[in-house]
């Protein structure tokens, strides 16, 4: 990937999926530093402290999976208590600042400056998507939704590789 920027071929260079100690470890021997870490990030996995570690190198943090575990209840890797839009808290909130559940994940997600990147093939719901900058949550609030991790992951090949591949493929021991 380094090589792929210093022929001009790409403006920036990121990495995917790994936790702390592979991030390190590429600093350790890269030339040209990641401009972003991509990881599963949301209420119910929060990963505060790899966050903080990865933006205190200069590194953007995105995150994906934004609402959950959602998307992942259709091909039965969640089940309806991993519906994050679907919490007491999300819910008040909503209620509270005039949003959707949904963009009060989104909110969260930005607010605590990360990247996000939500997805969806409804055209109403990508309008909703973008309609969450009008509006800044309380501190309290913040602190309210950091309190629904759980440490859950969704986007796992533990999970999904058993299931759809009949292996067994650890990613995150």
């Amino acid at each position: 990937m380094e090589a792929l920027q210093e022929k001009g071929l790409t403006k920036n260079i990121g990495v995917s999926n790994i936790q702390f100690t592979m991030f390190r470890e590429i600093f350790q021997y890269c030339k040209i530093k990641p401009a972003v870490l991509q990881i599963e990030m949301h209420p119910f996995c929060i990963q505060a402290d790899l966050v903080r570690f990865v933006k205190n190198t200069g590194t953007q943090m995105m995150g994906y999976s934004n609402l959950g575990g959602s998307s992942y209840v259709e091909i039965g890797l969640a089940g309806e208590n991993d519906i994050l839009t679907e919490t007491p808290t999300m819910k008040e909130l909503a209620a509270k600042y005039n949003k959707t559940a949904a963009q009060i994940c989104l909110k969260w997600g930005v607010q605590r400056g990360t990247a996000i990147v939500p997805k969806t093939a409804n055209p109403a719901r990508l309008i909703e998507n973008i309609n969450f900058f009008d509006f800044e949550m309380t501190a309290e609030d913040m602190a309210s939704i950091d309190k629904l991790n759980r440490n859950q992951r969704y986007n796992d090949p533990a999970n999904y590789c058993e299931k759809f591949m009949n292996t067994h493929y650890p990613m995150y021991c």
